[in-house]
């Protein structure tokens, strides 16, 4: 059997830094209130998400607590490539994170994609902050292939969506993909298939470190948000695949309907949602229900 050490543990004391940090003000407002960040856990470390990308990162190094940032939200660029005369507009020396902070938003903005964006919107929708009847628990779930030899690099699988039944108690794994992207074609077998498969498997192998995991997760978020969700008791087996942003042409065609039949067949609970303003963590599950 495969092990996935799944921890999501972060510290009192590491919440205790984050709450008297000058720069967490403008990101629980962000989280609470207009919901454009969402925080979320990893092991000894706080990550706030903004447009699908990681913001900031909050946790300690080297002994210190703080906040980091990837270089290319603080360079202003906009691109992972330079021009020899570009070079002298890197000047990160006076660059705050606090004064600084719609602008690194802002750069940030500029790296995201369409998928990523839906994702953005189904997490304003239906963050765990508003702790409606179906959320948004977490993003981006990394979960490790443990059995690879050990002469082969493990892989890790990042899973888009986890949504979380708040009366049932139930976490529920939603992989999303627009309408074009090219894992959802192909003459034979799309290439979508082979990956839900892969992360059902990984699922199958570690249910008890993720319930075990996530009610960790929820304990912490319930201390920093001062909120009151109760901790998972199951996870649904079967990972969902969420097919969005197309249009009515598209919907209509026979190579979507040929599609949802391959799914169908396969036995891939699908939602299917046109505009990304419509994504809904409670309509996503419905269509996914098996």
């Amino acid at each position: 059997m495969g092990e996935c050490r799944f921890n999501r543990q972060v510290s009192d004391d590491l919440i205790e830094k984050l709450k008297n940090e000058e720069l967490w003000k403008k990101l629980k407002n962000d989280c609470i209130k207009n919901r454009s960040l969402f925080l979320a856990l990893r092991k000894d470390n706080i990550s706030f998400y903004y447009r699908g990308g990681r913001l900031f990162n909050f946790d300690k190094k080297k002994g210190k607590y703080g906040f980091s940032t990837h270089i290319k939200f603080a360079t202003q660029l906009g691109t992972d490539y330079i021009r020899q005369d570009e070079i002298k507009k890197i000047n990160i020396s006076n660059l705050d994170f606090y004064n600084d902070y719609k602008k690194i938003k802002r750069n940030c903005e500029l790296f995201s994609d369409d998928e990523a964006n839906g994702v953005s919107c189904l997490c304003k929708k239906s963050s765990y902050i508003l702790e409606k009847s179906k959320v948004v628990l977490d993003i981006e779930i990394g979960l490790k292939d443990e059995k690879k030899e050990s002469n082969e690099k493990k892989k890790r699988n990042y899973i888009d969506i986890l949504l979380y039944d708040t009366a049932a108690g139930e976490l529920r794994f939603i992989e999303a993909k627009l309408f074009k992207n090219d894992e959802l074609w192909s003459e034979s077998t799309p290439p979508i298939i082979e990956q839900i498969n892969r992360y059902e498997k990984l699922i199958e192998d570690n249910p008890s470190d993720i319930l075990e995991g996530y009610a960790t997760y929820i304990k912490r978020l319930n201390l920093i948000f001062d909120i009151n969700l109760k901790p998972p008791k199951r996870i649904n087996p079967k990972v969902s695949l969420l097919i969005f942003k197309y249009t009515p042409e598209e919907e209509k065609s026979n190579k979507f309907d040929k599609l949802l039949k391959i799914l169908a067949n396969k036995g891939i609970p699908t939602s299917t949602i046109m505009y990304e303003s419509d994504l809904d963590a409670n309509t996503i599950w419905e269509d996914t229900t098996t």
